[in-house]
């Protein structure tokens, strides 16, 4: 995974990116996590093929891929936002949006990106990759963080609204090896396992018998 900033961060989008790699070290299985963090600039072609994260205000976010969509939801510039065609001015948007997609750079790679119009909802992301009961509420491919009361409490997720949308089918990435994959297919169908070995039991005995009737019969002088 890559964490991709813009060139000159602010304290915010650097608060965000520790919430998040705090979060991806909680959730891996594996003994080490292949983290890199980034600069817009810094970001070589090698790396764009990982799974991307980005990080930043809209009109400062270092990867505007994420905003390129033409259907959906979407940030636009200028305290805009677009909910498919329909535009809207939002002068004091305080929200923190949260956007995934398939990497442009890679099929089997993803796009993350945690984005606000303002300082303020980019705190609001952070909360949700802090808090434990917010982060379990995130869905969908989409998700806008608002608060409902004017002074939230850290300890109570209920002081603010999760809205999650899907605007785009499902996509499994599965980047096992053909063997895990076959093992995993059989476990998940493990029915068609019985059926399979006699299926090839009887295939074995019918070559089996068409060699020995081969083998029996009289040669001809």
């Amino acid at each position: 995974m890559a964490l991709v900033l813009p060139n000159t961060p602010s304290d915010e989008e650097i608060g965000v990116m520790l919430a998040v790699s705090d979060r991806v070290g909680q959730l891996s299985r594996g003994p080490s996590v292949k983290l890199g963090a980034y600069t817009a600039d810094q970001l070589s072609s090698e790396a764009r093929q990982r799974n991307l994260v980005g990080i930043g205000l809209r009109d400062n976010f270092p990867l505007p891929e994420i905003f390129q969509e033409t259907t959906g939801f979407s940030l636009l510039g200028q305290f805009g936002r677009r909910q498919n065609q329909t535009q809207i001015q939002t002068l004091s948007d305080q929200a923190g949006v949260v956007q995934s997609r398939v990497s442009p750079w890679n099929p089997q790679g993803v796009l993350l990106g945690l984005t606000a119009q303002t300082s303020a909802g980019l705190g609001k992301v952070q909360r949700v990759f802090r808090q434990d009961a917010l982060f379990a509420r995130l869905a969908g491919d989409t998700v806008l963080i608002q608060r409902t009361t004017t002074e939230p409490s850290v300890y109570d997720p209920d002081d603010y609204r999760i809205t999650t949308l899907t605007q785009h089918p499902q996509k499994t990435i599965d980047r096992r090896g053909p063997a895990a994959r076959i093992v995993a297919f059989l476990q998940t169908n493990w029915f068609l396992l019985p059926g399979g070995i006699v299926g090839i039991a009887l295939l074995l005995y019918g070559l089996s018998q068409l060699y020995l009737n081969r083998l029996s019969r009289p040669e001809r002088i």
